[in-house]
């Protein structure tokens, strides 16, 4: 045995081979292991080492059965880039990331954490967008209830000053203004509704429909009900101020192809029992007209003035009056007849006119239905313009033959207007009386005047005019005709 001797602090004995005594040298020294290799252990037997693999590459474990060795770090899931939303993959700088907020968003790291949070908020705020990288609040609302409403796109949103419901409410109300806020009406409305019906109130809080009626109008019934119908039960009236203009109530039917296509406008009334059916016109409360049946006066049909505004056919003056059987009267008509009750003895016969002869019976056979006649003057006076037919008839007596000229004359306004003319004296009877007679229609305006005139002449003033106290020789009448 050879003794090898010491060698300084760090250094192993290393084998020389067979024959050879072993030196003191470096560990590793002649271990056949890799250049920059990692030595690994391999149980009972001699030590092996890595390749040095290439710069960058980590030691990876590949297992329990096998050596390690360096890998790229990628292939071991190691995080060697960091790509984000633009920038492309961003390399480790000296093995460190740095993540970093902007705008709203910070980020804090503690240990092996890194927290990314938003910065400035308020407890129930709501976020928008404050620009294209920043994040703003709006609210809370310290009111409850209120809704979030867009201020349009240049504008961020706000809280409502109205308030709304939180819960829907009761079915079938609807949401409506109370002036301050929004909330659910008492009123229940349907859920479907049918076309052309009319929504109203039926009961309580409780919107029906009405159904509808083709060609009818809506009116309400003795219980306020709304229907549609085609009759009405109550009195209307239709008033309005139309300067300049008309308000007009027309009946029409267009129809021009059949004889049956009538227009029709009714007034009725129960029965004979019951009022008068009518209509009336009127000019405020100083004039008015009613036309239609008088049923107080066995139904006769009558036109009616009055001075007011209450003229009816039971109710006026009665211009015309036409009874069942189509006979008519116009009882405002000038209409008169006058008899000569006490004679006239030794009046004419020299030329003398009896200017006017008066007709002064006022009993018997006399009438005057609107007091045109003056039994005390003779004169006739017309109470309204038109055509009236004036007759006269007188007796003359005591004529002798001599009297031959007679003239009887109508006398308009106070001049002739009509003369009938006669010779006595040859158409005398053998009572020495002769009639003679004369009529004539003759426009007359109102408030005119006419009166019947005679004259015999010939003779001696000794002719008389018979009076009618044993018949009716001498008379008058004038009638308005048109």
């Amino acid at each position: 045995m050879t003794n090898v001797g010491s060698a300084p602090a760090g250094k192993t004995l290393i084998g020389a081979g067979n024959g050879a005594s072993p030196t003191f040298a470096d560990i590793g020294t002649n271990s056949g292991l890799n250049n920059h290799g990692v030595v690994i252990s391999q149980g009972n037997s001699a030590f092996a080492s890595t390749s040095p693999g290439s710069v960058g590459m980590v030691l990876t474990s590949n297992g329990a059965g096998s050596n390690p060795s360096f890998q790229n770090a990628s292939a071991s899931g190691a995080i060697t880039t960091i790509t984000g939303d633009s920038g492309g993959a961003e390399t480790p700088s000296g093995g460190n990331f740095n993540i970093l907020g902007t705008g709203s968003i910070t980020v804090t790291g503690t240990a092996a954490t890194e927290t990314v949070q938003l910065t400035g908020l308020t407890n129930h705020a709501v976020l928008v967008g404050a620009g294209t990288t920043t994040i703003t609040k709006v609210g809370p609302s310290a009111t409850a209830g209120q809704v979030l409403q867009s201020g349009g796109a240049s504008a961020d949103p706000s809280y409502s000053t109205a308030t709304y419901p939180t819960t829907s409410g009761t079915t079938g109300t609807i949401l409506r203004s109370n002036g301050t806020n929004f909330v659910n009406t008492t009123a229940i409305y349907p859920t479907t509704t049918t076309v052309n019906r009319i929504l109203y109130s039926s009961a309580t809080n409780t919107i029906s429909e009405i159904t509808a009626a083709a060609n009818s109008i809506l009116s309400t019934d003795g219980s306020s009900v709304p229907t549609f119908g085609t009759s009405l039960t109550n009195d209307y009236t239709f008033t309005s101020s139309t300067a300049g203009g008309n308000r007009i109530l027309t009946v029409t039917n267009t129809d021009n192809t059949n004889s049956a296509s009538n227009a029709l406008l009714t007034t009725s009334v129960g029965g004979t029992s019951a009022g008068d059916p009518f209509t009336r016109y009127a000019v405020g409360s100083t004039r008015s007209y009613a036309w239609g049946i008088d049923n107080s006066d066995s139904q006769s049909f009558k036109m009616m003035t009055s001075a007011n505004a209450t003229a009816s056919p039971s109710a006026g003056s009665t211009t015309l009056r036409m009874d069942t059987s189509g006979n008519v009267a116009l009882p405002l008509n000038g209409c008169c007849t006058a008899d000569l009750n006490t004679g006239l003895t030794n009046a004419t016969g020299d030329a003398t006119f009896i200017n006017p002869l008066i007709f002064d019976t006022a009993t018997g056979s006399f009438f005057d239905q609107n007091s045109n006649y003056n039994t005390t003057t003779g004169i006739f006076t017309a109470n309204a313009t038109g055509k009236y037919l004036v007759t006269a008839r007188v007796t003359l007596n005591n004529l002798g033959a001599a009297h031959t000229d007679g003239i009887i004359r109508i006398n308009l306004n106070g001049a002739a207007y009509a003369i009938n003319q006669f010779n006595p004296g040859v158409s005398r009877n053998s009572a020495n009386e002769f009639t003679c007679q004369i009529s004539c229609i003759i426009p007359i305006a109102a408030t005119g005047t006419c009166a019947i005139l005679i004259q015999v002449s010939g003779s001696t003033k000794t002719v008389g005019v018979k009076g009618n106290t044993s018949g009716s020789f001498t008379s008058f009448s004038a009638v308005l005709i048109s």
